[in-house]
């Protein structure tokens, strides 16, 4: 994949880079935490759940050629849905905001909690500049024949020689 259209990469970058960290540190106390960017939330969901979802974003930092895509303002929605009360869900959207303003994220709107029945859910709202050469959420491209993008399952990115020993260098922790 070439850089061009590095801003797709964004919402599922997120996703993995959240989920990550919250499972460190959230984990023991929420094992069966269940984080998704896909659709809608449904009836025979597990709880809690973390749902990551992108709102438009548009184009910005165009440059006098105009020929590429060099940052965009991102927005990103995150639901928090838990079925064992309110203080469970707000306890994890805190969470939330920490791992999001740790990428520096600003909060656009701050959260809101509803019921419905037995299940609590928590919306907040995120915005930030990202640019194509941020490594903070996107992978570098690396043009390179003889390496490999290696994403690990502990959703810490790596390139890989095939030529050497693995050799790893952690672009997000």
């Amino acid at each position: 994949m070439n850089n061009e259209f590095w801003f797709e990469q964004i919402e599922d970058r997120i996703l993995t880079i959240v989920k990550t960290r919250m499972t460190e540190r959230l984990g023991e106390k929420y094992p069966t935490m269940f984080f998704t960017s896909d659709g809608e939330v449904h009836k025979d969901m597990v709880f809690p759940t973390v749902y990551v979802r992108e709102l438009t974003g548009y184009e910005n930092g165009r440059d006098l050629d105009n020929t590429t895509i060099n940052a965009v303002m991102e927005t990103l929605q995150m639901e928090v849905y838990s079925d064992s009360g309110k203080a469970d869900c707000k306890n994890i959207m805190h969470e939330v905001i920490n791992q999001m303003k740790a990428l520096r994220f600003n909060v656009m709107a701050m959260p809101i909690y509803q019921q419905d029945g037995n299940v609590n859910r928590g919306v907040a709202r995120f915005r930030r500049m990202i640019g194509a050469g941020d490594t903070d959420i996107i992978i570098p491209y690396k043009e390179e024949e003889d390496e490999d993008l290696i994403v690990s399952e502990s959703g810490v990115d790596a390139f890989i020689s095939q030529d050497d020993d693995p050799v790893e260098e952690a672009f997000l922790v």
